[in-house]
């Protein structure tokens, strides 16, 4: 089975730089979570939004509030554990 498609978060995707970033990762085979504070152009957002994983287009205010949680989370801790064919290495 192969491996998913590496995913980038491109800020700015509406329009510019940030809509031509994404859509050269997207050619390039990643799978591309876009974010877009401009109502312009709405035929394309519409577009875009609808290629994404959950439909829409996510919000700087949405990409924030996951920044908070995961610095002000105590759980989160940063850590990563290796799986090894379901041994567990540290």
């Amino acid at each position: 089975m192969d491996a998913p498609a590496p995913i980038a978060l491109v800020t700015g995707a509406g329009r510019g730089i940030g809509r031509a970033i994404a859509e050269r990762l997207s050619r390039a085979g990643l799978r591309v979570a876009l974010t877009a504070r401009s109502d312009s152009r709405e035929q394309a957002r519409q577009a875009l939004a609808g290629r994404q994983p959950i439909g829409r287009l996510i919000t700087p205010d949405e990409v924030a509030a996951a920044v908070w949680f995961c610095i002000g989370n105590g759980a989160l801790t940063g850590q990563g554990i290796n799986v090894d064919g379901g041994a567990v290495q540290s």
